[in-house]
């Protein structure tokens, strides 16, 4: 009985790397919105006040957003890759989640507001518009995803049709693309392409592991051929995606480190030597590498009930944290990012602490969810009857 249990348990493979990719997304955030101000009129102008390992950890972890949000699209490529027609279940479920979460924050911040005067000069009725209406433009991460389910039939299709050849010179005039658009100052929705991107490398990897899985088919009936094992799926293939992952994201952050040396007048050394911008080399070349490194760590093959479920709640931690009108309150009021951890000789330690709070918290909130979903659903089956 527990082995039929296990085997139609979901693999956690890909879970944990959801899991990593979430974590490396809010840090990014603790230090992009917390202590960093991207947004604000005067960013990164707490960087030089870091010591010089809270400065070289912060740059770390600044890109791991990055790769998180990448690796994201990628595993969703993965998984619908098979995907032929819309699924207005999925999109339901994706629309009912999205909303909850907008309703809940919005209340949350009605409750601050009210009590304290927070954000009081914020307009209301357009906080409320977008909370209770249209949600998922508060999250752009959220927004891409609802896109993607959309075009995920259209872009599968295109997929089966490119070899991989083809499929190489699609990532050359993606390089080239963002190449010349670095050299414009005009809107382009970079994030949303990027998404699309992203998606396809993950279906592209979906599909080589079918086509190689035919093969050994192939190989097998006929008896012509000897079946190989699946490198990636090996001890060995772990060890060697997890190494090329580390040494990629690491030097990502050091890019990373010189692009933040360049916003703040002290100019890196990356950005003079190359001819390419820092900026530009990480987000075009490194992260999607790195990304397709840490998608592969997930193909190594074990089951875990307790991954699967912190994994379920991913989204859920993402659409708790970063709610638009409540984040400067999370990381401000509530852990005092830019007032007491950024200099903090603990600054290592505070980041795992500030992860390991919001990842709980989106976990509780997402299981009272789906514990309401239950009995709303059983109550309308009763009252049906």
């Amino acid at each position: 009985m527990g082995k039929t249990q296990s085997k139609k348990m979901r693999e956690s493979g890909f879970e944990l790397v959801r899991i990593i990719a979430m974590v490396l997304i809010v840090a990014n955030h603790l230090m992009n919105h917390g202590i960093f101000k991207v947004t604000s009129q005067t960013p990164y102008s707490l960087f030089p006040q870091m010591s010089p390992l809270n400065q070289a950890v912060s740059a770390v972890i600044s890109c791991g957003g990055r790769v998180g949000v990448a690796v994201f699209f990628m595993i969703t490529g993965y998984f619908l890759a098979d995907r032929e027609k819309l699924s207005p279940r999925s999109v339901l479920s994706f629309l009912g989640r999205v909303h909850f979460f907008g309703i809940l924050m919005f209340a949350f911040y009605m409750v601050l507001r009210l009590t304290t005067g927070y954000e009081s000069d914020l307009d209301l009725g357009r906080a409320a518009k977008l909370s209770l209406c249209i949600p998922a433009v508060l999250w752009w991460f959220a927004l891409a995803y609802l896109i993607l389910l959309f075009l995920a039939p259209s872009i599968n299709i295109l997929i089966r049709y490119l070899d991989k050849k083809a499929f190489f010179l699609l990532i050359i005039l993606y390089i080239w693309f963002f190449f010349y658009k670095s050299g414009s100052e005009q809107f382009i929705p970079v994030n949303y392409i990027k998404a699309v991107l992203f998606y396809m490398m993950g279906a592209f990897v979906r599909l080589c592991e079918q086509n190689r899985r035919l093969k050994e088919e192939d190989a097998a009936a006929s008896a012509t051929g000897s079946v190989r094992s699946d490198f990636s799926s090996s001890a060995a293939g772990l060890f060697v995606h997890v190494i090329v992952f580390i040494s990629l994201f690491l030097v990502s952050g050091y890019f990373m480190f010189d692009v933040i040396r360049n916003m703040t007048a002290d100019a890196g050394v990356i950005g003079r030597i190359l001819f390419w911008e820092p900026e530009s080399f990480l987000n075009d070349i490194l992260i999607p590498l790195d990304g397709l490194a840490l998608l592969l760590v997930g193909k190594f093959r074990f089951t875990s009930k307790i991954v699967n479920r912190i994994s379920a709640c991913t989204f859920s931690v993402y659409l708790l944290h970063e709610y638009t009108f409540t984040r400067p309150f999370l990381w401000h009021d509530l852990l005092k990012a830019d007032t007491v951890q950024y200099n903090s000789s603990l600054f290592p330690l505070f980041v795992l602490l500030d992860v390991a709070v919001i990842f709980l918290a989106g976990v509780i909130v997402e299981t009272i969810r789906l514990r309401l979903a239950t009995l709303f659903v059983s109550a309308k089956k009763k009252h049906a009857v």
